[in-house]
């Protein structure tokens, strides 16, 4: 092994869902939350494309027991988790609160009315065309 995290064997159960407690952030866009973890070694999984000129990986998952999909995406070396405005309200949580996230890897189409305000869903630009 050459000692790179994406060279690391994934454990034998990659796809189970996981259970983390992290603090939910303000950003530019819409909140995030660190993800202690790089899911593309934990789960076995490459990235995917998510939008132009970002790749990262379709999610799904609980937020202080609320039902959410969204993505992880990696930035500055980390992990974050977006959550939509509609979820964080949903979830009652507040930036810089501490949430409970359960997630695992999706498969499949998004439910557009669960993404973030500015991720749109799978194959999408997130631009209207004209008429």
């Amino acid at each position: 092994m050459s000692g790179k995290a994406d060279s690391i064997a994934p454990r034998a159960d990659p796809l189970k869902m996981e259970r983390f407690t992290t603090t939910l952030l303000g950003g530019h866009k819409d909140a995030a939350c660190e993800v202690p973890f790089h899911p593309g070694t934990l789960w076995g999984l490459p990235t995917a494309g998510l939008w132009r000129g970002r790749r990262g990986y379709r999610v799904r998952g609980r937020v202080n027991g609320v039902a959410f999909e969204s993505a992880v995406v990696p930035r500055s070396r980390r992990f974050w988790l977006l959550i939509g405005e509609e979820t964080r309200k949903r979830a009652r949580a507040g930036i810089g609160e501490s949430v409970i996230v359960d997630i695992e890897p999706l498969g499949g189409a998004f439910k557009r009315s669960s993404l973030p305000a500015r991720l749109p869903a799978r194959g999408g630009s997130g631009k209207k065309r004209p008429a």
